[in-house]
């Protein structure tokens, strides 16, 4: 790969810079901010709040959505499918305000991911219809990223989906983990979660990520030139992610570039920039 085609990593919003902005919006995919009086002493509701509140506490304006909770008494709650396009970006669009699902950052709880569970909870749908949708409906701000679980069933699709998913995005491999706004907040609260007896921490819920990869986090950046590359002509034959790897010590690296090395000639996977 030709040295002009190396993306630069200051394209990924990192948590400083990110709070620069007024209130940035957060989106948690799989999760349910509930209120206080609402929220049981144990299980995912306690888990959420926990660490919904941790990501708002470092001055983030926190919305959650799934297909499980209802939504009626939480504000910041949308319950909606995010595999059924439609619905959800007409559920969002009536939940809140064109402000509010103006998100800086949106992620994918990475939190009790197995295989098997989410290969059927994230199924193709998720990829090459709703990814698209949010940044076509404009619920992504500028520089806006997704943040997925690094697992073959994230990567697999990706893989699958690149032609369509290649005009929005640019796709990144994170290896520091902190990167993730949901993680680094989740960082902050580990003696709360421990209250619940399933004891799930980042250190627990890392775990398989790293042992899929020792980058556990993948992230999407919305293109600043998106619309215009849907005019383009689309490419003949699929694309596959490519790999690009760069080698940093700490977060204060981001806007250093040097450092970039190819991966080997034989891996079929295109790498993503690694934090």
């Amino acid at each position: 790969m030709k040295s002009s085609q190396l993306k630069s990593t200051s394209r990924v919003l990192d948590y400083e810079a990110v709070l620069m902005s007024s209130s940035p919006n957060v989106l948690c995919l799989g999760m349910v901010f509930a209120h206080d009086k609402n929220i049981p002493k144990r299980g995912q509701e306690f888990r959420d709040h926990v660490r919904c509140q941790a990501l708002r506490n470092q001055g983030y304006k926190v919305f959650t959505l799934d297909d499980k909770h209802d939504d009626s008494e939480i504000t910041e709650h949308c319950r909606a499918n995010f595999a059924d396009t439609r619905r959800m970006v007409n559920s969002m669009k009536s939940k809140w305000s064109e402000d509010e699902i103006k998100f800086n950052h949106i992620i994918l709880d990475y939190f009790f991911s197995p295989i098997g569970w989410a290969r059927e909870r994230w199924n193709e749908r998720f990829f090459y219809s709703t990814l698209p949708a949010l940044a076509k409906e404009g619920m992504l701000a500028e520089n806006g990223t997704i943040w997925l679980p690094n697992l073959s069933c994230i990567t697999d699709p990706i893989d699958r989906h690149m032609n369509i998913l290649d005009p929005y995005f640019d796709v990144f491999f994170v290896e520091n983990p902190k990167k993730n706004p949901l993680y680094r907040a989740t960082e902050l609260v580990d003696k709360d979660l421990l209250r619940c007896p399933d004891a799930l921490t980042n250190e627990t819920q890392i775990r398989p990520l790293l042992a899929h990869s020792s980058q556990p986090f993948i992230a999407l950046v919305l293109k600043k030139d998106w619309e215009k590359n849907l005019t383009a002509t689309p490419p003949s034959t699929p694309k596959k992610i490519k790999r690009k790897l760069e080698e940093t010590d700490s977060m204060d690296s981001l806007e250093d570039t040097s450092g970039l090395r190819r991966s080997p000639r034989g891996n079929k996977r295109r790498a993503l920039l690694a934090f």
